[in-house]
């Protein structure tokens, strides 16, 4: 069942997201184009050359991370108002470290309220 509840929330953000991914990736596509080949020699491109490897991932991985970042970021705040020792500082610490399935245990939630919030912190992160 909980399998089942993490498929139709990932599903779910990806829908959210995916109007923002494909306008990044527009975006991006409109700054660094692919030249297009013309194999054949009829006039039409038969082919895009892709660009340098790091150019040719960056344009697909930015806006992902883009809003990966700004996930965390919301996070850390949510986690500053709930948990009352914590500073901005170490909770984007965990939310990175949480994102990144590390989880070396070094700041503990000590609130209900923070535990709540991890669970829709690490669903957010993960998808």
């Amino acid at each position: 069942a909980g399998l089942l509840v993490f498929a139709k929330v990932a599903t779910a953000f990806g829908t959210v997201l995916r109007p923002y991914s494909e306008f990044g990736r527009a975006l991006l596509e409109r700054a660094w184009p692919e030249q297009g080949m013309d194999i054949d020699g009829n006039g039409e491109i038969d082919f895009k050359i892709p660009r340098h490897p790091v150019i040719y991932y960056f344009k697909g991985l930015l806006p992902s991370l883009v809003a990966n970042i700004f996930v965390q970021a919301i996070s850390a705040i949510v986690f500053v108002a709930i948990e009352p020792n914590w500073t901005y500082g170490n909770a984007v610490y965990h939310c990175i470290v949480t994102a990144t399935t590390v989880g070396y245990g070094d700041i503990t939630i000590e609130t209900d309220g923070g535990r709540l919030w991890a669970c829709f912190q690490v669903l957010f992160s993960v998808v």
